[in-house]
């Protein structure tokens, strides 16, 4: 699951098939990774996930921000978003700095996602914090910026040339740009990271397999194999783009409710 950037549509299918699975007894997922925060935590607080053993790998994140005190989940992967820019449409300098992305140039031309989930809800929250507050984002509104219901049909556009600039992409592009697309990729200061979470179902039907799986998960050969398309809460992998420092991680706990407020004041503003 690292060595793609995924997308972030709260994952709630997923989270179906676990909801049937755990119903019907029914033989699946031993181990899950996953973004729907609201389903996980409900889980571990109902107990219905298997808490996680601390093996060889697991110890050294013991007591840091990464993996639950109680063991429920572990911060398996992160994807970092960036700026994209189309570089044959884009006439502007590339955004360097969040409020770059305010550049009236940008009219028409600047494309986004909606806040559809709690996870692109904190997303927006971060955003609008680094444009200034409400103003930023009134002034964003003002570009009439075009929006995608997801971040790949985004980043697609990006390449198609249906949009020039991005505050919402991923390292997809430096792979677009490999295959020859007129894109490029850039993390900013500070910069926004998801967290994929790795948990164990109660249910599940081979609960040692899942618990050597997440040792590797947490292992430096398993984090430089997940990390190509963010950060590492482990020190010095190679393959990360950026320290786990260096960017803003989504805060799991917002509640359902927090993001229906949020996305509910974002519509206002957006007129969507």
């Amino acid at each position: 699951p690292g060595n793609r950037p995924r997308d972030h549509p709260g994952d709630h299918r997923d989270h179906a098939k676990l909801d049937s699975e755990r119903d019907t007894g029914t033989d699946g997922a031993d181990a899950s990774f996953g973004v729907n925060y609201p389903w996980i935590l409900n889980a571990a607080a109902n107990g219905q996930l298997t808490p996680i053993r601390v093996g060889p790998n697991v110890a050294a994140w013991v007591g840091t921000p990464w993996l639950d005190p109680d063991g429920n989940y572990l911060m398996g992967t992160t994807q970092v978003l960036g700026f994209g820019w189309n570089t044959d449409l884009l006439e502007a300098d590339p955004p360097q700095e969040w409020t770059d992305l305010l550049n009236p140039e940008y009219a028409g031309i600047i494309g986004f996602t909606e806040p559809a989930s709690p996870v692109i809800a904190d997303f927006w929250s971060f955003a609008e914090e680094q444009l200034g507050g409400e103003e930023g984002l009134r002034q964003l509104a003002e570009l009439d910026p075009v929006f995608y219901a997801s971040g790949v049909p985004l980043m697609q556009g990006l390449g198609a040339g249906e949009i020039a600039v991005t505050g919402y992409a991923s390292n997809q592009l430096n792979a677009d740009k490999a295959a020859g697309a007129p894109v490029e990729f850039f993390i900013p200061s500070p910069a926004w990271t998801s967290a994929n979470l790795i948990y164990l179902p109660s249910w599940a039907k081979r609960p040692n397999a899942a618990q050597v799986l997440v040792d590797f998960v947490a292992s430096r050969e398993g984090q430089e194999a997940l990390a190509v398309n963010g950060a590492s809460p482990l020190p010095d992998i190679e393959s990360a783009l950026v320290d786990i420092d260096d960017v803003q991680v989504v805060d799991i706990t917002r509640s359902q409710e927090w993001a229906q407020g949020y996305i509910a004041r974002w519509s206002e503003i957006f007129g969507r």
